[in-house]
């Protein structure tokens, strides 16, 4: 099973900040919460569900493609590395204009 803690309903309700991550088809594909802010030119993206993963892309596609790349070589460090993946959502500041999106992430 992947380092990746799955929460239970009981344990979310108790703990909202904690992220679930959800797990498709097989352990290596994961679910990414995104929040696309529009920037002078193009777009920042910040994972919500993984601190610290943050990139930009001049098209709200290639801000997609390129925080999916992010996530994938941040969760591959917590894999190789043994450490712990950490669980806390993050908050980004939602300002006039931005996009939400879940995206799917294999790794």
């Amino acid at each position: 099973m992947s380092t990746a803690a799955i929460t239970g309903d009981a344990e979310r309700r108790d703990h909202p900040s904690v992220v679930e991550w959800e797990l498709f088809a097989h352990e290596r594909v994961f679910q990414c919460h995104v929040i696309l802010l529009p920037e002078e030119v193009g777009y920042s993206a910040h994972c919500l569900n993984l601190p610290g993963v943050i990139s930009e892309g001049d098209t709200e596609e290639e801000a997609i493609e390129n925080i999916k790349d992010a996530f994938r070589e941040t969760m591959l460090y917590y894999r190789s590395s043994g450490e712990p993946i950490p669980k806390e959502r993050i908050e980004v500041e939602r300002l006039p204009g931005y996009l939400e999106r879940k995206v799917v992430v294999r790794i």
